[in-house]
């Protein structure tokens, strides 16, 4: 293997993120065979020994990814300051070290990926990739008639520009509505802000595809490890 810089090592054996790395890299958290390093562009080789916290890296074998249905009230971290459950804590030990691709908020639930290779995270986070993100949304209030038509255009919220967005009614529940939604992109809490610009509430949030992938027939906290043929095509 060629030399590579020390933050995208990081990331490939799935420590964490390369924009991650470089902070644990400033906090002098990072030490490359004796060398504590304090540039995120290092290079080190395959035989280079790693270490984060004096803790050694162990490079994984193969690439591999995995489908979690995240429970609602789980938070998308390694750790919180407020004590809530975090998704890696609930996940099984002898899976090793993962990273999350993108992430779901609090009170999301639904499908979301990980992976021990932060390429191919990175990859299928990519909206260049041009992966589907399909949700089931419950929302309190009237679906303004127009809503549909300038959600499918794209919109600006308050200086945040989003991309189209395509939705449809699912069914009807009292004062409340199913909705289905298709986006590409996913920015920080991007339907629940969409919807609160209609003046529509949203009570609950499913994600239940995320491009080839399918929670169909999941259940919360369920983790199924994907065939390498179903995901090595983003990895050429």
């Amino acid at each position: 293997m060629k030399p590579i810089r020390i933050a995208k090592a990081l990331s490939n054996y799935g420590v964490c993120s390369r924009r991650q790395a470089e902070v644990l890299i400033l906090e002098n958290r990072v030490r490359v065979n004796d060398q504590i390093l304090t540039s995120p562009i290092y290079l080190v080789q395959n035989s280079d020994q790693i270490y984060v916290d004096g803790v050694i890296v162990l490079k994984p074998m193969r690439t591999r990814l995995w489908k979690y249905f995240k429970p609602k009230g789980v938070i998308t971290s390694h750790k919180d300051n407020f004590d809530r459950v975090t998704l890696f804590k609930e996940l099984p030990k002898n899976i090793g070290r993962v990273i999350s691709v993108g992430r779901l908020d609090y009170n999301t639930e639904g499908l979301i990926l990980l992976t021990n290779n932060g390429d191919l995270a990175r990859k299928l986070e990519l909206p260049s990739t041009k992966l589907r993100r399909v949700y089931l949304c419950k929302a309190y209030g009237l679906m303004p008639k127009n809503m549909i038509k300038e959600l499918s255009r794209g919109i600006e919220i308050n200086k945040v520009q989003y991309g189209p967005i395509a939705v449809e009614l699912h069914k009807k529940q009292g004062a409340n509505s199913w909705y289905k939604i298709a986006l590409y992109e996913g920015k920080n809490n991007e339907i629940r802000n969409v919807f609160a610009y209609f003046k529509l509430q949203v009570s609950r949030l499913i994600r239940i595809d995320y491009g080839d992938y399918s929670a169909r027939n999941m259940k919360p906290g369920n983790l199924v490890e994907l065939d390498y043929k179903e995901f090595s095509k983003y990895l050429e």
